[in-house]
């Protein structure tokens, strides 16, 4: 069964280069070390683009940002078998602009009596 490799944010396919599987695929996610780009960055948008390259069952492999893009392609593609995702912490929002800004309920991390 073909696995594919996702990468994170600021990253490429060639963090996956030292996965020796036949396979194996890594994909570039789009603005990312390719020369394919998309109109609007978003988790819906990244996943609609690497969700036209999945023509038979597979695996997910997502590292961060491709963890989340991996989640997104799986909940509607049933052509996908297994999910792998590493160090991809939740997100506050589905748009990039504003996924990775910190959520009002992480601000009880700091505190001495936390509540939300």
């Amino acid at each position: 069964m073909k696995i594919y490799g996702l990468h994170g944010n600021t990253q490429n396919k060639n963090i996956f280069k030292k996965i020796n599987l036949d396979n194996f695929e890594s994909l570039n996610l789009p603005g990312h070390g390719g020369e394919e780009t998309i109109d609007y960055y978003s988790l819906e948008n990244y996943a609609l683009f690497i969700n036209a390259k999945i023509l038979e069952p597979c695996i997910l492999f997502g590292h961060s940002l491709g963890g989340h893009v991996a989640l997104e392609i799986a909940r509607k593609n049933k052509l996908v078998k297994g999910l792998i995702t590493l160090a991809a912490p939740p997100l506050s929002d589905t748009a990039i602009s504003k996924a990775y800004l910190a959520h009002p309920g992480l601000q009880c991390l700091f505190e001495e009596s936390p509540s939300i």
